[in-house]
Parts: structure tokens; C-alpha cells; sequence
């Protein structure tokens, strides 16, 4: 069964997702067409953010009564040792799914945000011949928000993960793309048998 090293594929989700946020905010800012953004369209999208990113976080910790990196620390002190047949993979192997993850995840939420803008812009009255022409440019605004969002909670999350490895003397590792779920998904592996070093 393979393993991978849950902070090292968190860590290349988060940096991916927030490059490609970065990237996108900045093709939004720069086109043309923002300049012909109207009032409604502007609070339509930032009310789409705000409210989804709220609802999102909230999700996670109201009627919670402890915080997500507690309830991760709950977790990992029960992790288990790897099974005997585990095996560890490349860190090369690692980074290129952590990163088609995290396009993966960009291109998704993109789609997103078109259909949410769209359907909600199209429920203010606004004609459609009008918004379309900018949906590209707000959906590019919104998609690259949440995506600066997802990358900077994948990299907090390793952060909780790498101080819990530190104060163990132990390595974190889980089957592929489960780093992250709060979920008893993860071993507890000394440093040696978490994989084979980069080459």
C-alpha cells in the first residue's frame, strides 16, 4: 500500500492553489473589461464570496466545540503504525499530484464561480447580454479569492501537522490525496520508514 507524506502533499496543494489564485486575481484586475463592471455586479460578487467562504468556515467550526487543529491533534495521537506492507513514494511523485491536485481544485472552483455568478446575477434582473460579457472577469475575481482561501488553509494545516511531527519525533503519512481530511486516515511513521529521500 502506498503512503505519502501527508505535510509534503498538503504543502504542494496549498502553494499550487494559491499561485493559481494569485494568477487569476491578477488576470482579473488587469482585464479591460473590469473597468465596465457595474454597482450590483460588484456587491453580487462580493456577496458571493462572502457568503460562501462564511458558510464554508462556519461549517467547520460552529456547534464545534473544539477547533480543527485540536480535533487534528486528537487524531494524530491515535495514528497507528504503518502497516507492514506500506511503502513509501518518491517526493518527485508527491509534488506532481500535489500539484494537478491543486489545478485540478482552481479549475474546478472557477467552474463554480461561473455558475454561481451567472445564476445569481441572472436572478437580479440584470439582462444576460449585459453581465455576460464581464462574467469572465468576476467569475476570474471570485475563482481566484477562494482559491488564495483553500491554499492558505491546506498550507495552515500542515503548519498544525509539522509542529505535531516535531514535538513526536514522528512522520505523518496516509494514502494518497487524504492529507488534510479530519479523518483517522494517517500512521505514524518514524522518519526512515516514511519514503525514499529525493533523489
Amino acid at each position: 500500500m502506498p503512503l505519502v507524506v501527508a505535510v509534503k502533499e498538503l504543502r504542494w496543494i496549498g502553494r499550487t492553489t494559491c499561485v493559481a489564485g494569485a494568477v487569476a486575481l491578477a488576470a482579473g484586475l488587469v482585464a479591460h473589461s473590469l473597468t465596465e463592471v457595474t454597482g450590483l455586479e460588484a456587491v453580487v460578487s462580493g456577496a458571493v464570496f462572502g457568503i460562501s467562504t462564511g458558510a464554508a468556515v462556519g461549517s467547520l467550526v460552529l456547534g464545534v466545540r473544539t477547533g480543527p487543529s485540536i480535533l487534528y491533534l486528537r487524531i494524530f495521537e491515535l495514528a497507528p503504525a504503518p502497516p507492514a506492507d506500506a511503502r513509501g513514494e518518491p517526493p518527485r511523485a508527491t509534488a506532481v499530484r500535489g500539484i494537478a491536485a491543486g489545478l485540478a481544485a482552481g479549475l474546478g472552483l472557477l467552474l463554480a464561480a461561473a455558475i454561481l455568478l451567472g445564476a445569481t446575477l441572472g436572478l437580479t434582473g440584470e439582462s444576460a447580454d449585459e453581465f455576460v460579457k464581464r462574467l469572465a472577469v468576476l467569475t476570474a475575481l471570485v475563482a481566484g479569492a477562494w482559491m488564495l482561501v483553500l491554499g492558505a488553509i491546506a498550507l495552515r494545516v500542515g503548519v498544525w501537522f509539522g509542529r505535531w511531527e516535531a514535538r513526536r519525533g514522528k512522520v505523518l503519512v496516509c494514502p494518497r490525496l487524504h492529507s488534510g481530511m479530519l479523518r483517522h486516515v494517517y500512521y505514524a511513521a518514524a522518519p526512515a520508514e516514511s519514503g525514499p529521500a529525493e533523489p
